[in-house]
């Protein structure tokens, strides 16, 4: 009797097993769809831009938080992007691109991955006045067409928090691979106050990508305030030409 129940038990807990994995192979298709969904509705920005690469950017600003993403067309296999950016380790290398960056290396505390990451300004100062922040990194999909990384971050500088940057990447044929980065950060009264200070002095004229209009010559009138500073942060972790960076 003892030895049916156990089998039953056991069949169950397998039953329920296999259920997790199908659900989770399910989400991951859901997002590898939609990211291949998003290649398909861009594909004609990502022919014609104003960067001369095959790239998208966009931007968002809500209460509290600011976000943005970019899209573009890498020339290497996926197997090899996947290797690459499934790696803590070389995840320091992207952050290092930003100017702020000071200081990045990968550990492990307890059961996870981390990456401390040093910001202050952009001239050289001591590392000490720089702000640390402690992001865990984790591959929460990884299959042979799908690939999804995360950094988080509870807490920033000056009342900054819930940091967040995510990679998705599909293969796009046996050379070509699709990435959407997305970066985002929210901030509170401290944050605001300092950003505005910041956007109403040596700020002033940080300028973002995206066109809102055109300036009374004819030249087009890009974003500016938060959205355009998250635009420019985004942008420092794609390598570009130097005619398409604004820093």
């Amino acid at each position: 009797m003892r030895i049916w129940t156990s089998l039953r038990v056991f069949t169950f807990s397998l039953t329920c097993l296999c259920a997790c994995f199908a659900h989770a192979a399910d989400v991951n298709e859901n997002y590898a769809a939609a990211l291949r969904a998003k290649h398909g509705a861009l594909r004609d920005q990502l022919s014609r831009n104003q960067y001369q690469r095959p790239l998208y950017l966009e931007s968002g600003d809500t209460t509290g938080s600011v976000t943005g993403n970019i899209h573009a067309l890498i020339n290497y296999p996926f197997a090899t992007v996947s290797a690459a950016l499934r790696s803590a380790d070389n995840w320091c290398d992207v952050m290092m691109l930003h100017l702020n960056t000071k200081y990045c290396r990968a550990s492990i505390a307890g059961e996870k991955n981390v990456i401390t990451v040093s910001i202050g300004k952009k001239y050289d100062q001591p590392l000490k006045d720089a702000y640390s922040v402690v992001f865990s990194h984790g591959v929460s999909a990884q299959t042979p067409n799908y690939l999804r990384v995360q950094l988080d971050a509870d807490e920033g500088p000056l009342s900054t928090r819930d940091y967040r940057i995510l990679l998705e990447a599909i293969p796009l044929d046996s050379e070509q691979t699709f990435v959407r980065l997305s970066y985002s950060y929210g901030y509170g009264v401290v944050g605001r106050l300092a950003m505005q200070a910041y956007l109403g002095t040596i700020g002033s004229n940080r300028l973002g990508f995206t066109v809102i209009g055109k300036k009374s010559d004819g030249e087009s009138l890009h974003i500016g305030g938060m959205r355009g500073v998250v635009e420019r942060n985004t942008m420092r972790y794609r390598k570009l030409p130097r005619q398409a960076d604004r820093s």
